[in-house]
């Protein structure tokens, strides 16, 4: 069988056609781990969507989130406005920044609040209509443990304008002198902003919005290879009888 292999010329083609399978098949696998992690997410924040808020006036952040990455909460206290830090996103294909602002909560740390979206002309405070929110207020939103750990690249944050490429408390509060727990942020839902403004989402949206094509992705790549397999198997038994014909 080996010699038959290598008088058609196929030991070459052979170690292309497996190193292309072996690819193949990796990468549709791969797909199909980011689906069961994907269906997990949209699974905890479904489950977090409909749990009980917990109250973080006093409660310790910690003891709120039970051991969840994600959970409901409500916080009640007074935005610190002045000292707002900005996390580039886009949005619909529009450039523009998360505001994140802390809120005091009473004898607790503040945490700082993703109020939503606003696009780069908006950045400002001052250029955003009916300015900000003032006096108490109470929040209803997702309470998010943030693992702190950008991506190789994500790039340096921009302290100077206080931007940031990724979500990371800790740092913001290291880097600014931010007096807030580094560990949590809380994904404010759809709040009544003065003129919309920062525009936050509810969390059902947030959920429909998440994107899981993985098992079509994992089937295509599957499917791929399988046609490989065909072609080669093809290819194959027409050079060894090709080559059997010949010796004849």
């Amino acid at each position: 069988m080996l010699s038959a292999i290598r008088r058609a010329g196929l030991i070459l083609p052979s170690a292309f056609a497996l190193a292309a399978l072996i690819v193949l098949i990796g990468l549709g696998s791969w797909q199909w781990r980011r689906m069961l992690w994907k269906e997990g997410l949209i699974a905890r924040l479904s489950a977090a969507a409909r749990s009980e808020p917990a109250d973080l006036a006093t409660a310790d952040l910690a003891h709120a989130a039970a051991g969840r990455r994600y959970s409901a909460a409500t916080v009640t206290g007074r935005f610190r406005h002045d000292q707002e830090v900005y996390v580039f996103w886009t949005r619909a294909n529009t450039p523009g920044y998360l505001v994140l602002t802390p809120i005091e909560r009473s004898a607790r740390t503040a945490i700082l609040v993703n109020r939503g979206f606003v696009p780069a002309a908006l950045k400002n405070p001052e250029t955003r209509p009916k300015g900000q929110l003032r006096g108490d207020v109470t929040i209803r939103g997702l309470l998010v443990r943030q693992d702190g750990r950008p991506s190789l690249f994500t790039p340096a944050p921009d302290i100077a304008n206080r931007v940031w490429y990724a979500i990371a408390p800790g740092e913001m509060a290291a880097q600014l002198g931010l007096e807030v727990d580094g560990e949590y942020t809380l994904d404010a839902g759809a709040s009544a902003n003065p003129g919309g403004w920062p525009q936050g989402r509810a969390l059902t949206a947030r959920i429909a919005a998440i994107p899981n094509r993985h098992l079509e992705y994992a089937l295509t790549w599957w499917g791929l290879a399988l046609t490989l397999i065909g072609v080669y198997a093809a290819f194959a038994y027409s050079r060894v009888c090709g080559v059997g014909q010949f010796s004849k």
